[in-house]
């Protein structure tokens, strides 16, 4: 008989999608995150990044996945085909405008001082529509992953249906209880909605 494992709890999504906020909202949740701290906080995203490097050796080697069970984690969307079969996965897919992505990307490069390349802002938003798709499909496809899409906006105008959301999801995980939804909702700062779309 298997030993029953726990769940490795990913948030995932494009960059700028609200990843950030997730990360911080399991942290409140008070889930175990896995980050090494390495990209400080800045101007895009003050309460910091919450990533960790070693997620991008997934290609080459996922043997460390073993040791984040029951453990938050940011992975990049184009990382998560990636994931090997013998973990189970609980994924958080933040979704958001694609325009508003876009536009967040942008900025950010600018602001680092470097292009964004030559190719159209519709045309980028088209590949990153196909790029999310992908990435849906093949996690739809998985038996040992459960998805939970989360919209950033909703996630800002509406926390309390998403924190809840959030929770059931997170069941046998995180504790669900009026002190952890406290601490969900003081992570929503809707002033941070910056590069908004109509």
């Amino acid at each position: 008989m298997e030993t029953f494992k726990k769940s490795i709890v990913l948030v995932s999504g494009l960059p700028r999608s609200g990843t950030s906020l997730a990360m911080q909202l399991l942290e409140a949740a008070e889930l175990p995150l896995f980050t090494d701290g390495k990209r400080i906080p800045d101007e895009h995203n003050p309460r910091g990044y919450f990533e960790h490097a070693q997620i991008l050796t997934l290609p080459q080697n996922a043997a460390w996945l073993s040791d984040v069970r029951g453990h938050g984690l940011k992975v990049i969307h184009a990382l998560i085909p990636f994931l090997p079969d013998n973990e189970h996965y609980k994924i958080i897919f933040m979704n958001r405008s694609l325009h508003e992505v876009v536009e967040s990307q942008s900025r950010m490069l600018k602001s680092l001082g470097r292009s964004g390349g030559l190719i159209t802002q519709e045309k980028l938003v088209d590949s990153l529509h196909q790029e999310v798709q992908r990435c849906k499909t093949w996690m739809s496809s998985q038996p040992n992953i459960s998805v939970l899409e989360l919209s950033f906006s909703e996630l800002i105008f509406n926390p309390k249906v998403a924190i809840d959301q959030i929770l059931c999801f997170l069941a046998g995980l995180v504790d669900n209880n009026e002190r952890v939804k406290s601490q969900m909702m003081a992570c929503i700062r809707s002033e941070l909605y910056r590069n908004r779309m109509g």
